[in-house]
């Protein structure tokens, strides 16, 4: 295909455009294309014409063929190819998602501001209208999102539009026009701990109805699993007589396998839970299909403990492993994190903690005084 080396700028009435040409073949005939670009200045337009050349070359007429597509139908085909349930191979997720609703959600959200944006029609300044429009906005519950809820949406926003460059939609992402718009610093970090104390009330709320929570808040507890890794577990992942979990890759958030160690305590809730149960390896441990949010927040009512979610056990999981001694790189495996700017945003010293600092440093300054005594009476 034969293209034409350099655009023009062009003039018509009082509108100025950048503009290019190029020739394709079509069977056995020669015909000319052509591409306007409205621009404001005869600068802005010699820098568009290298764009769109620049385009031409790399990505074909395409780019320009779909210059009329909407956010809307951006979100239809991402939809199609990407929102999909998890797909696996030799226990590894190939595709998809192993949690759909969080990302319909993100969508939705998305869609209300920018569907019938056309794609190259979103600036920068778009996003941040919409970051600030979101941050401003009252949710059904009559409270505002948080920063960390509307940087996942960005996040799904950004993921979309570097879909649609890959696929030629787009010559570039809007994001990559400006300063960055997703900032994890701003994010308010959980720095709930359970305590001690609490611990024992909340396991001995766990009775009649919310018997059922006991041996998963201790598994909780016990291991630092996550939520959803503690409900998917099944026997078949348990080997009690070596006291350790297998945990399958398809069921980690990251995709990868591990082994956790299981204490005195929870094995002795295992114990019981297999002796009541059907003795069936592919069954649940706990047989729970649904959720614990529910029973998990009335058990935390009767033991009187407040802002506390089953997350923060996995945060006192954390610092129990490195208080027991254990070094931050093998508590990271234990708990699945793949990152140190991750991991360390689970130690949240608590009262505990801070009264253990505060013996070290007693230590630090008696042996600092008594070494300056000593050196005193040298010098005497």
């Amino acid at each position: 295909m034969a293209r034409s080396k350099q655009g023009s700028v062009v003039r018509r009435g009082k509108l100025i455009y950048a503009r290019i040409r190029w020739t394709e073949r079509i069977g056995n005939q020669s015909v000319t294309r052509e591409k306007l670009e409205r621009v404001m200045t005869i600068s802005e337009g010699r820098e568009q014409c290298k764009q769109m050349l620049r385009d031409l070359e790399e990505k074909g007429q395409t780019i320009f063929e779909t210059q009329r597509m909407t956010f809307n139908d951006l979100a239809m085909i991402y939809s199609e190819r990407k929102l999909i349930p998890a797909q696996y191979h030799d226990d590894r997720k190939i595709a998809g998602l192993r949690s759909l609703a969080s990302a319909k959600v993100q969508m939705r959200s998305l869609q209300a501001y920018f569907g019938t944006f056309t794609l190259k029609e979103i600036t920068h300044s778009d996003l941040e209208r919409f970051k600030l429009l979101r941050l401003g906005k009252t949710t059904r519950r009559g409270s505002r999102p948080s920063i960390a809820t509307v940087n996942r949406e960005l996040e799904r926003m950004r993921a979309m539009l570097r879909f649609a460059v890959r696929q030629g939609y787009l010559s570039k992402s809007p994001f990559e026009m400006g300063e960055s718009l997703i900032s994890k610093a701003d994010e308010r970090m959980r720095e709930r701990l359970l305590t001690i104390e609490e611990e024992c009330r909340l396991i001995e709320a766990c009775t009649g109805n919310r018997a059922h929570l006991r041996p998963i808040i201790i598994c909780a507890i016990d291991t630092g699993m996550r939520r959803g890794e503690i409900l998917k577990l099944k026997w078949s992942d348990m080997s009690l007589d070596d006291g350790i979990i297998k945990l399958r890759a398809t069921t980690t958030k990251t995709g990868k396998r591990r082994i956790i160690g299981i204490t005195p305590r929870l094995e002795a809730e295992l114990h019981g839970l297999w002796d009541q149960s059907l003795m069936i390896d592919e069954a649940l441990v706990f047989g729970i299909k649904s959720d614990i949010k529910r029973s998990f927040a009335t058990a935390c009512r009767i033991a009187g403990i407040s802002d506390l979610r089953f997350h923060d056990l996995r945060h006192r999981a954390s610092l129990d492993l490195l208080q027991a001694g254990l070094s931050e790189e093998l508590a990271m495996k234990i708990l699945g994190h793949t990152q140190r700017s991750t991991f360390s945003r689970y130690i949240n010293p608590d009262h505990r903690i801070a009264r253990e600092a505060a013996k070290a440093l007693e230590v630090l300054q008696t042996a600092r005084n008594q070494e300056r005594i000593h050196e005193k009476s040298k010098c005497a």
